[in-house]
């Protein structure tokens, strides 16, 4: 038989565990969620095989800003990608000659490195949509060949590097 001390003490215990765990999957499920970067579309910004958070209540009742970097769902619904916000509802958006241009003025992207000469033709974004474009502009499949990217679609606001270690940091 179990003395009344250690019956006490597991009561505790699991008076301790089980709502430690609810608030674990609360969350998982509801604020927080983990990605892995998988290609090289945001660079130099996010590498492979960097492991990042996601904010999943930051686009609940707005959308994403430009410069914030959107956590979204494919179009399949079978993969999460990560790309840059150039533009948002209403916004007219273009690249000429690598440099973009959000409602006719220069955008000032200190996180690209590299600047193609590509061209993409003046697009208006339409209501409850961002325009959304990779880091790395030569490398990426983005809202230059699909469309804008629609709120239904998007998971949240991409923040934090966790792992490797020496990249650690908030995301810009």
């Amino acid at each position: 038989m179990a003395k009344p001390g250690r019956k006490w003490r597991r009561a505790l215990e699991w008076s301790l565990l089980v709502p430690a765990l609810a608030g674990a999957i609360y969350l998982r499920a509801c604020v927080l969620m983990s990605g892995c970067v998988v290609s090289r579309s945001m660079e130099p910004t996010l590498h492979v095989d960097d492991y990042f958070l996601i904010d999943r209540l930051a686009y609940k009742h707005r959308l994403p800003a430009p410069g914030d970097i959107v956590a979204f769902h494919t179009l399949d619904r079978k993969q999460v990608w990560v790309k840059r916000a150039v533009a948002g509802p209403g916004d007219t958006v273009e690249l000429r000659a690598g440099v973009l241009y959000r409602n006719g003025r220069v955008v000032r992207e200190p996180h690209i490195r590299q600047r193609l000469r590509l061209s993409f033709p003046l697009t208006q974004v339409p209501q409850d949509e961002v325009f959304v474009l990779g880091d790395n502009r030569d490398n990426s499949d983005d809202s230059r060949n699909w469309g804008p990217l629609h709120h239904d679609y998007m998971i949240g606001r991409a923040f934090f590097i966790y792992w490797p270690r020496a990249r650690t940091g908030r995301l810009h």
